[in-house]
């Protein structure tokens, strides 16, 4: 049975037997998201934990789509996988007070250097201004993007848009059109550049190595543009 078979069996009857072979059908979508995280869980998370915490996104994806709102469940999917992977690693507080003090020290840095030079620092710039090597920048961009994508998807929650839309409220779903607005206006403001990386990341769901690739840079490049626009646009949602 292929996918849009198994999708009309399983609106007409939840089963879940058919909700169990699109789980099979979906289940290299989670490994994919997993390994597309700006991270590599720093040593404090096991991958095959985070792929079954994307496993739980994934039943919550098939259980909630609703394709009359035309978006293709493989994006609905990979956001509801990376919540649920999100989510485990804000409760596991994967980011310890130190961290995320070296996170701000290295953002406020880049900003310094980026208005100093005209443009977006290197590496080695970041890391001679820093009193760090280049690894440990590298490393510290790294958390940065974790960082920001869990604050980001901290604010998004807390707007109501991640919530299903078949609960709604009429005053929820003014709020949440609303929102949105507020959103794609962030993007709209974002450099080219920076508006490239989100789309490729979250979109195109390109893992950072193959943005870099698309970009001409490296993946800890890539790693670094997703951070600074994931910021960008926490800030100003959250305003």
């Amino acid at each position: 049975m292929d996918k849009n078979s198994l999708w009309e069996s399983y609106r007409a009857n939840r089963s879940a037997a058919i909700r169990n072979q699109l789980l099979i059908e979906y289940a290299p979508l989670v490994r994919r998201v997993v390994h597309a995280l700006p991270f590599t869980f720093m040593g404090c998370a096991d991958e095959d934990d985070m792929i079954g915490e994307g496993i739980f996104g994934l039943m919550d994806a098939i259980d909630k789509y609703d394709a009359r709102r035309n978006v293709k469940f493989e994006t609905y999917a990979s956001l509801r996988i990376r919540g649920a992977v999100l989510d485990k690693l804000r409760k596991m507080d994967v980011l310890s007070r130190g961290t995320r003090e070296r996170v701000r020290q290295i953002e406020e840095i880049c900003d310094t250097l980026e208005k100093s030079l005209m443009r977006h620092p290197t590496h080695a710039e970041i890391a001679q201004a820093a009193g760090l090597t280049e690894q440990a920048v590298r490393k510290a961009l790294e958390e940065a993007a974790l960082s920001n994508m869990i604050s980001l998807e901290d604010v998004l929650a807390g707007c109501g848009l991640q919530e299903d839309a078949r609960t709604e409220t009429p005053e929820q779903i003014l709020e949440r059109s609303e929102l949105t607005d507020t959103l794609t206006r962030a993007i709209e403001d974002l450099r080219d550049n920076e508006k490239q990386v989100v789309s490729l990341y979250y979109y195109e769901e390109l893992t950072l190595r193959e943005i870099g690739a698309v970009l001409g840079v490296s993946e800890s490049r890539a790693s670094q543009l997703l951070s600074r626009s994931l910021r960008k646009l926490r800030q100003k949602i959250a305003r």
